[in-house]
């Protein structure tokens, strides 16, 4: 992830940021008010940190590029401590968080099921996983864009997870055609969770298209 995402920090601030802050509302309703320690993991230019700290949460953010970091400092100020990691080996210790959230990081790990395992050892126990990443059937690589009536169509390749960086879902100079996008079946993403150990407690589909854009999850420890 970093090579692919360093140097383009600014780029990506001032044109994909935006879907991150589209889904805020969901993130933080489901994240809710708190008071314990809060990751957020894949942070990126830090979207979500202010909001986060406002609802009383102390919270950190990880990701791994250098340049989005950076943004994400001058985004954050002092309201959130900032760390350099990898998703599958988070530099924390175990049972650390009692709410860990992540927003599209689904489509930019090699390794999501190694991600949900280091959500699951850094939780509390009974400590929550809040999810909200691109609808995999709906959003990606296989979706082509929305119709003038909302419809959609899939193309073959939905059941085939790897990385993309083209596809009918893609927009020409888009953040696919930069850096690439993992496609992840959503069996596939659920049982990653699963997998890890965590309890799913709540799905949500969101987004303001007839058919949704985005899917959110809760899990627990």
């Amino acid at each position: 992830m970093p090579a692919r995402y360093d140097g383009i920090a600014d780029w990506y601030d001032r044109n994909i940021a935006w879907s991150s802050a589209a889904a805020a509302p969901l993130l933080m309703s489901l994240a809710g008010r708190g008071t314990g320690r809060c990751l957020d993991l894949g942070c990126g230019t830090g979207v979500h940190l202010a909001a986060l700290a406002d609802v009383g949460w102390s919270v950190v953010g990880v990701d791994a590029p250098a340049d989005q970091l950076r943004v994400a400092r001058q985004r954050a100020g002092r309201v959130a401590a900032l760390v350099r990691g990898d998703a599958a080996r988070l530099p924390f210790p175990a049972r650390s968080f009692a709410l860990v959230v992540s927003a599209f990081t689904h489509t930019d790990v090699e390794d999501f099921a190694a991600l949900a395992g280091e959500v699951r050892r850094v939780l509390e126990l009974g400590g929550r996983f809040v999810y909200v990443g691109l609808h995999p059937c709906f959003t990606g690589p296989f979706a082509e864009q929305p119709r003038p009536d909302g419809a959609r169509v899939v193309d073959p390749g939905y059941r085939q997870a790897g990385w993309r960086t083209s596809g009918p879902g893609s927009v020409g100079g888009g953040l696919t055609s930069r850096v690439g996008v993992r496609h992840l079946p959503l069996a596939d993403l659920l049982n990653d969770v699963l997998g890890a150990g965590l309890r799913l407690t709540h799905l949500e589909e969101g987004g303001v298209r007839e058919l949704p854009e985005l899917l959110a999850f809760v899990a627990r420890r």
